[in-house]
């Protein structure tokens, strides 16, 4: 029995990432839902990577959002190659410093579970400064501020 990868499947792809939500959702206690840019990139993405891309792309976008989960274009330019082994961030000589921070930034949130304040304390740097990067890495995201612009815990 053939299983057609799923970019022939284009019905079944947003289906698939709603329950991916739903699951992390369930698990972590919350109601995030995914941006309409979200759903664009979810219906538009040919998803190379089948299931598993698809599942990292929701589990990213869900670690880093606070209510809209939203996703980065993934015709955007890759970052290098990098390995995180027992809380150790591998990162190839050459990356651009700028990468790097990148690496580091979204690496240590996603070892806090998504704990922006718990995160920017890791990284000595202010809550506002973390939301500031994660404005610029994440663009049309939710700005990570509350109502009155403050930043959200």
């Amino acid at each position: 029995m053939r299983v057609p990868p799923l970019r022939e499947r284009d019905d079944d792809v947003v289906g698939l990432a709603s329950h991916f939500l739903a699951d992390l959702n369930r698990r972590a206690g919350t109601d995030k839902r995914f941006s309409r840019r979200a759903i664009d990139i979810i219906e538009t993405h040919r998803w190379p990577g089948n299931v598993r891309e698809l599942r990292n792309a929701v589990q990213r976008g869900f670690i880093l959002a606070e209510d809209s989960v939203d996703l980065p274009d993934p015709t955007s330019r890759p970052l290098p190659r990098t390995a995180l082994r027992s809380g150790c961030l591998d990162i190839s000589v050459g990356t651009p410093l700028a990468d790097a921070q990148r690496q580091i930034i979204v690496a240590t949130l996603a070892h806090f579970n998504g704990n922006k304040p718990e995160t920017a304390a890791a990284l000595g740097v202010s809550l506002k400064t973390l939301y500031n990067r994660l404005q610029i890495y994440f663009p049309g995201g939710t700005d990570g501020t509350d109502a009155e612009g403050s930043p959200a815990t």
